[in-house]
């Protein structure tokens, strides 16, 4: 009688039912779902409609990396076989791996998808993975080859990811739901899918795959049942369905087109090859001098532009580099890029660059800490410089103290501190134990004519006794030491040094 009055109840009234199914700890009455286990077959309906395919061909995922990890999960038991070009995207051979697959690679980084032999090894094939346009080279494997693929070999499935569709064919909205509606049409094939490339939202998590219902309900079955946070169904959903963020996506993309082109022609007048692609990204490398381009890494890196280099021995020479939306950062860029690439000058910090200081100003902050009762290493002082204070020995040896308990004024630590270093006539000071990690010459070759600087958190006089007694005075044009301006990491002092070299 009870569960009839309720059930009625809830029908007929619009109350919602009481579930007490799913062992969920709910809080109050207040009707949120965020006590509820996420529903991502809701975002899976929204996709299908928007794709104008049915629902049991969506399988919501976290990214399109689960997305990848649930096909290989599927498709892949153990000593089964994988075929896909090289270089690609390092999750899938990750996925692959985790499964004890075999990978059967091609390589394509240059020209035309080797259409031939792809097909030729293809045979027997428990999996086929094909990324368009691909990572990190940004090529495109055109439809007539995925067909050919599909007519020659017809029985592996056959993974496409297509994270960067949007971008190809000049950004055309029109040939990217072309290129889907034609692989949507090919039997026994996936298409992977993420809200994370031209949607902008990588944060959200939110992926997803289309195939055959067959196919679907195996890679479902993959993967956990709430892959997706009802947070990011709800932002994923409501992005999906508004039209003002369909026009956002379409403009960031154009935008991004537009800027990859003028990136594309802009390294060609330097003299590096950016490649050809149709993604949001270029993959670069430098045909004359291929072994600089780690050094341009971590040039960009140290002026807060941060572009990926790679360890695989086949693409070592190059790196990628997202192509910025907006005006203003693909300015910064460039701007970046020239710098490294053809700096005005070239500004060094004297201790661990020039200076070989491990037995000088490292054994200084030991034997000071000695000094006042602590026994450190270098590990102790490694992780007090990573906290902000690199540029200040004086201070990472009082945190250090502080650390171990021992509360000691810094004018005292200075005092300590500087008798070791400095010597006090009665013994020579660690600052003689000092040697140079490059020789003047080298510095001087390396610069190629532009002035050199040095900015150091080193007092100025024990700078310039440095560089006097190895000679460095004679090749560097301008000193900014601890008197001079605040320490790194504030950018005054590099300003400082700039605007002296240019004067």
């Amino acid at each position: 009688m009870n569960t009839t009055m309720e059930r009625t109840d809830a029908a007929t009234t619009g109350r919602a039912p009481l579930r007490l199914d799913a062992n969920e700890c709910l809080d109050g009455l207040d009707g949120s779902e965020s006590g509820r286990y996420p529903d991502p077959g809701r975002l899976e309906r929204i996709i299908a409609t928007r794709s104008g395919v049915d629902a049991d061909r969506i399988v919501a995922t976290t990214g399109g990396d689960d997305a990848i990890d649930r096909i290989c999960t599927a498709f892949l038991p153990p000593g089964s076989r994988v075929v896909m070009t090289e270089p690609t995207f390092v999750m899938i051979r990750r996925s692959c791996a985790r499964r004890a697959a075999e990978i059967e690679s091609i390589p394509w980084l240059d020209g035309d998808f080797p259409l031939d032999d792809f097909i030729a090894r293809s045979e027997d094939a428990d999996l086929l993975v094909v990324v368009t346009p691909s990572n990190p080279t940004g090529r495109t494997v055109s439809i007539d080859a995925l067909r050919r693929i599909r007519e020659s070999v017809p029985d592996p499935v056959m993974m496409v990811d297509l994270a960067y569709v949007e971008f190809a064919a000049g950004g055309s909205k029109a040939v990217a739901l072309e290129t889907m509606e034609a692989i949507r049409r090919l039997p026994r094939t996936i298409m992977v899918r993420t809200l994370s490339k031209a949607w902008g939202l990588a944060g959200l998590r939110v992926g997803w795959t289309e195939s055959a219902p067959e196919l679907a309900d195996r890679i479902r079955d993959a993967g956990g049942p709430y892959p997706v946070s009802s947070t990011s169904i709800d932002l994923a959903a409501a992005t999906i369905v508004d039209p003002g963020s369909n026009e956002s996506m379409e403009r960031r993309v154009r935008n991004v087109v537009e800027n990859r082109d003028l990136l594309e022609g802009w390294m060609l007048d330097r003299g590096f090859d950016p490649g050809e692609s149709d993604a949001n990204f270029i993959l670069l490398r430098d045909p004359v001098r291929p072994g600089r381009m780690s050094r341009i890494v971590e040039g960009l890196r140290s002026i807060g532009v941060v572009v990926r280099g790679f360890e695989e021995t086949t693409i070592r020479d190059r790196i990628r580099i997202t192509v910025p939306p907006e005006t203003m950062q693909l300015d910064r860029l460039r701007r970046g890029f020239d710098a490294v690439v053809d700096p005005d000058a070239l500004l060094f910090d004297l201790d661990g660059v020039i200076a070989d200081v491990d037995r000088s100003y490292r054994s200084a902050i030991r034997e000071t800490a000695v000094r006042f009762g602590a026994r450190i290493d270098d590990e102790a002082i490694d992780r007090v410089k990573r906290g902000g204070t690199a540029n200040d020995d004086w201070e990472v040896t009082r945190r250090i103290l502080r650390d171990e308990g021992i509360d000691v004024g810094i004018d005292d630590i200075v005092r300590v501190f500087q008798r070791l270093y400095l010597g006090d006539g009665l013994q020579p000071g660690l600052c003689d134990l000092e040697t140079p990690l490059v020789d003047p010459r080298t510095l001087e070759r390396l610069a190629g004519g532009r002035p050199i600087g040095v900015v150091t958190g080193r007092p100025r006089a024990e700078a310039i006794a440095f560089l006097e007694r190895f000679r460095f005075d004679r090749v560097v044009a301008t000193l900014v030491a601890r008197e001079d301006a605040p320490l790194k990491p504030d950018p005054s002092g590099i300003s400082q040094a700039l605007r002296s070299l240019e004067a």
